[in-house]
């Protein structure tokens, strides 16, 4: 009996991630997470140890907004470029807990301190989980200017029912989807950049893509703005109706598998993933 408890003991151990004499750790580490709810990231210190299965999602996250919160600082979870709010309802539906809704007519947007993308890097990612109450027109989601002439590092808006999104290189790749978008009902939308041009993928799948060479226009950062296209301090008209949840940004090109496992059935995969 007593060296079957001995074994039971053991087992239990191991189980918790700890050997005697030494400290065992699973191969994924969750980064520190908030314990409290809401966005703010936890300052305590405390993570959990556990295998979330989608650690791979952490390389190259630069910032990552759960749009939680209902008041205050609009929080990046890598602690690195938090936002601000100008308008929009927070706590609002969300395609994981709550989100953020804008209203067109009442000029309602986010606005990032700082540029989680390198401003000369070709290689980057942007997902969004997007819901839109109004289709007709011009809508702009996500987007990061350049100041001085307004040229697009990248552009995630809808145009008609349909997907849009530019970026301004030697000349602008503008691109349109062919599929109908939904009202009232969460999408997916991510946007792939690397040297050879942009792809965009709606709920998964590929939607769109084209080829550019050269650079990136560049001028000066604008930072990242959410609901509406913003640059020297003026909105342009194009503003978003609906709700924005889950936006994140990579400093990779991110996999067809990687964002099939953002997508996730179409429930989300929020950080840490």
């Amino acid at each position: 009996m007593k060296w079957l408890l001995m074994i039971l003991g053991i087992v239990t151990l191991l189980g918790m991630g700890i050997f005697i004499g030494s400290v065992y750790f699973p191969e994924q580490v969750a980064p520190i997470i908030n314990i409290f709810g809401g966005d703010a990231p936890n300052t305590f210190g405390f993570s959990e140890q556990v295998d979330w299965g989608g650690g791979e999602l952490l390389t190259g996250l630069t910032a990552y907004y759960k749009l939680d919160n209902s008041s205050g600082v609009i929080y990046d979870m890598t602690r690195n470029y938090d936002g601000v709010n100008s308008g929009a309802s927070r706590g609002q539906a969300g395609i994981i807990n709550d989100g953020v809704y804008f209203n067109s007519s009442q000029s309602d947007y986010l606005h990032s301190f700082g540029m989680p993308i390198d401003p000369l890097e070709l290689n980057f990612t942007v997902s969004v989980w997007l819901n839109s109450t109004d289709l007709t027109g011009v809508h702009r989601a996500v987007s990061s200017l350049t100041a001085i002439t307004g040229n697009s590092r990248f552009n995630i808006y809808t145009t008609g029912n349909k997907l849009g999104m530019l970026q301004n290189r030697d000349y602008a790749i503008s691109l349109t989807g062919t599929t109908v978008l939904p009202l009232n009902t969460w999408y997916h939308v991510v946007l792939v950049s690397n040297d050879t041009g942009i792809t965009g993928y709606l709920n998964g799948v590929e939607e769109i893509g084209g080829t550019a060479t050269g650079d990136i226009f560049y001028i000066a950062n604008q930072g990242i703005h959410m609901g509406a296209m913003y640059f020297n301090g003026a909105l342009d008209g194009d503003r978003w109706d609906g709700n924005i949840d889950e936006v994140g940004f990579w400093n990779r090109s991110l996999t067809e598998d990687e964002i099939v496992l953002l997508y996730n059935s179409g429930v989300g995969n929020s950080y840490p993933f």
